[in-house]
């Protein structure tokens, strides 16, 4: 800005019609350059309302600095929200576009002063290289590399030659038109690139539709085959996003060819297809791609590509590590996100450090990764996020009035997201908000993905809902969801014969995203990058843990208290860094499990009839054994149970769910 302000006030006053209109082309392109590099400096800084006023400067200014009559019939929304085509350097938007007038033959001093010198350089040479030996002088005000070799070397004047000057003239006039043509091209591709810019900040400002719109306005303004390419790379971005990766893969693959033969910026195109191969099965290659396109964007010198191929690496691959390789993994993509100021991808690649955290069962580290980015965070859709994470964690922790403060705080941002309806489940469910959870639950259909329905209903769960009614609202059920269903309905059987697929499951780890009913924005990141920790973050140790503890039940009430043990104890390993409700409940199954003993299938069913507050005859009727006989199993259950009389063995059945409570 200091550059071009130094140089409009050097400039000498135009002593002519054309010297001025050259001034007032070349202020255009000032205003457009600055207009662009604005937009692009704000997005990666994740400034997106910033970033939507520059755009639609830019937008404006490349309609009517070209005198380019709206592809659209409404006129450009100056509030409008939308980024860049994921992967585009800001140098893209810089130079392409730097024709002046046509150049007046009359004149002939040298370019106006303070005219910078990169706003002519090669972006549209389309001819042969610059002949060596033209002497003649460059009409002042032209471009040194639009037009050289076909029209530059004009011959020296034959006395013989009977008419040459109407050739002359005609060379003149093709001159003219190609300059005109160019100029349309070169406008066409401003405005595309103007939409797309909007476009990708739409997209992170939650408006799915918007961003939709702008990638449609793009692709009606088309452009020269460099533009038509990184429209061809947004749109396999939107599909992405919108379908998943399997029917992203041909059209990401036909991106990264056409921007080779455009002579564009591969990275972005990369970016997209490796991500797109690393979720469709060919994880080697594709983060392999990644970490390829991360180099070739930082040879482009494209922020935005860097950021996206560094978040989608650690997006496909920290499912897949340990603790300690992943926690390796974030923390060097977050020290790539600091060298770089890549605050556009900050918030998302924390998330995933908050999932990680979550799958490894570090509650501390959770929490710190939320609260040391949610005062921050400038995304909207990423604070919602951080929003209702904080209180999840809280809710597991066991500090329901924070819970209820951050579900208020994440209404009042007015965006409806998955995760917030899980935590407002999962705050009914704790009984601490006088919202139903059977009814909060079925607000949740259709509305949620898959794994968010799940998530969702297994707090309803845990909050005392009837399993009868979560199987009636929730169709699609994964193996744990199932599982835990059939413990709570009683199915005790049925829920140990399901622990292996369980835990088979878990074992091959969570690397595929999930995508929401159509219309509303997935939890992806607009880079294409799915964040599957959005769809998964529940299922790690702590959800290992709750499975665990829902065996051990159905075991001991199936007789096999040893087995139960086990699952007991590994229930509170699990959780040896996740203190809360869970911990405190594995801890009291298997406190009783070491202080009772085994209890025999025979005594389960005695201890049952107790529970129901059958006397000894009652229950000798009802299991068709002796009174006699039903006195020794009492008695031997209030030494295993540590009761002092039959009352307080049947509350202790209850409180181990070993009995319904009446």
């Amino acid at each position: 800005t200091v550059r071009a302000a130094a140089a409009q006030a050097a400039a000498p006053e135009p002593d002519d019609e054309g010297a001025s209109t050259r001034a007032a082309a070349q202020a255009a392109d000032q205003r457009r350059a600055l207009a662009a590099a604005g937009a692009a400096a704000a997005f990666v800084s994740a400034r997106f309302g910033l970033a939507a006023d520059h755009a639609a400067d830019w937008l404006n200014e490349a309609r009517h600095g070209h005198d380019t009559p709206p592809a659209h019939d409404d006129a450009p929304d100056p509030n409008a929200i939308g980024a860049e085509p994921a992967g585009q350097s800001p140098e893209l938007h810089e130079a392409p576009h730097r024709h002046d007038a046509p150049p007046d033959p009359t004149a002939a001093s040298p370019e106006p002063a303070g005219q910078s010198p990169e706003l002519h350089e090669a972006p549209h040479r389309h001819d042969a290289p610059p002949d060596p030996t033209a002497a003649s002088p460059e009409p002042a005000g032209q471009s040194p590399g639009l037009h050289e070799a076909p029209h530059r070397h004009v011959a020296p004047p034959d006395p013989a030659a009977a008419n040459t000057e109407p050739a002359e003239r005609g060379t003149g006039l093709h001159e003219a038109r190609h300059h005109h043509d160019d100029r349309h091209v070169c406008a066409a591709d401003e405005v595309a690139d103007a939409h797309r810019m909007l476009a990708a900040v739409r997209w992170s400002l939650g408006d799915a539709a918007g961003h939709r719109r702008s990638l449609d306005r793009a692709a009606a303004a088309g452009g020269s085959a460099a533009s038509c390419a990184r429209q061809r790379v947004a749109e396999v971005e939107r599909v992405l996003r919108a379908e998943g990766p399997r029917a992203a893969l041909p059209l990401a693959e036909a991106a990264v060819a056409a921007a080779e033969r455009a002579g564009v910026g591969v990275a972005g195109a990369s970016v997209t297809l490796g991500t797109a191969l690393a979720l469709s099965g060919s994880h080697e290659r594709g983060a392999a791609l990644l970490r390829a396109a991360r180099q070739i964007a930082g040879r482009e010198h494209d922020p935005v590509a860097i950021g996206r191929a560094v978040h989608a690496l650690v997006a496909v691959s920290l499912p897949r590590l340990g603790e300690v390789l992943g926690w390796r993994l974030y923390d060097e993509a977050m020290a790539t996100i600091g060298r770089y100021g890549l605050e556009f991808c900050a918030g998302s690649t924390t998330s995933l450090g908050v999932a990680h955290a979550v799958r490894v069962g570090d509650l501390a580290r959770a929490e710190a990764l939320v609260w040391s980015r949610l005062p921050i965070e400038g995304d909207p859709v990423e604070r919602v996020r951080f929003i209702a994470h904080a209180g999840l964690l809280a809710l597991e922790r066991g500090d329901d009035p924070l819970a209820v403060r951050m579900l208020a705080r994440a209404d009042a941002e007015g965006r409806d997201s998955g995760l917030v309806r899980v935590l407002r489940v999962a705050v009914a469910a704790r009984g601490v908000h006088p919202a139903d959870p059977a009814e909060t639950l079925r607000e949740c259909v259709g509305r949620c993905s898959p794994g968010r329905l799940a998530e969702a209903a297994r707090w309803a769960l845990h909050g005392g809902v009837p399993a009868a009614t979560v199987e009636e609202h929730v169709a699609e059920r994964p193996a744990r969801l199932r599982l835990l269903l059939a413990v709570f309905a009683g199915r005790d059987a049925e829920a140990v014969a399901l622990l292996p697929e369980v835990l088979d499951d878990g074992s091959q780890g969570r690397n595929v995203a999930e995508f929401p009913p159509a219309g509303q924005k997935s939890d992806m990141s607009w880079r294409g990058a799915p964040d599957m920790s959005h769809e998964h973050d529940a299922d790690g140790r702590p959800e290992d843990a709750a499975v665990h503890t829902a065996v051990a039940h159905a075991l001991v009430r199936l007789g096999r208290a040893g087995e139960a043990r086990r699952h007991a104890e590994r229930a509170v390993a699990l959780l040896a860094h996740w203190p809360g409700w869970r911990l405190a409940e594995a801890e009291t199954l298997l406190h009783s499990l070491r202080a009772g003993g085994d209890l025999t299938a025979r005594e389960l069913e005695v201890l049952g009839c107790l529970a129901a507050g059958m006397t000894n005859q009652q229950v000798a009727s009802s299991l068709g054994i002796s009174i006699r006989t039903v006195a020794v199993h009492v008695s031997n259950l209030l030494r295993k149970t540590g009761a002092a009389s039959r009352t307080e063995a049947a509350l202790w059945a209850v409180r181990h769910r070993l009995a319904p409570e009446r």
